[in-house]
């Protein structure tokens, strides 16, 4: 619906308004450089073979630099990148859905009969099915 339409609109424009801090970004960037370049000598001090160093330094210094990376990669979903949301499909459902309001058979108004139905047969026979021109005014007519 239109409704629900604008509602995505407006947290995608939030979505997209609302940055990560950037002085929070750039110290996560002076700790990864830290760590990277603290963790091979750390590593070297602390353990003798050359290998167990070598993994105790790589793993932790790229999971945490993937981690950022993939963080970067989902402030910003809007774009043509693989992992961005589909923008175009989105568009394209929302338009469906716009044109599915245009047909005739989309403004029928359920009403029922002034009188009261006691049994829902009875409802299911006085209930009829009117067009939301029918509840307007002709042209010609005054209110």
């Amino acid at each position: 619906t239109l409704a629900r339409g604008q509602v995505s609109v407006m947290s995608a424009k939030k979505l997209a308004s609302t940055m990560f801090p950037f002085p929070y970004a750039q110290l996560i960037a002076i700790l990864l450089l830290l760590l990277s370049i603290s963790t091979p000598l750390v590593m070297a001090i602390t353990t003798d073979s050359a290998p167990w160093a070598f993994i105790f330094t790589v793993v932790p210094v790229f999971a945490l630099a993937y981690l950022n990376y993939t963080a970067s990669q989902l402030e910003m979903p809007f774009g043509q990148d693989s992992n961005d949301l589909p923008l175009a499909e989105f568009q394209d459902e929302m338009n469906t859905s716009l044109f599915m309001l245009l047909h005739d058979n989309t403004d029928l108004v359920p009403t029922c009969a002034p009188d009261r139905a006691d049994t829902q047969e009875e409802l299911r026979d006085r209930t009829t099915c009117r067009r939301v021109r029918d509840f307007l005014p002709d042209e010609g007519e005054s209110e």
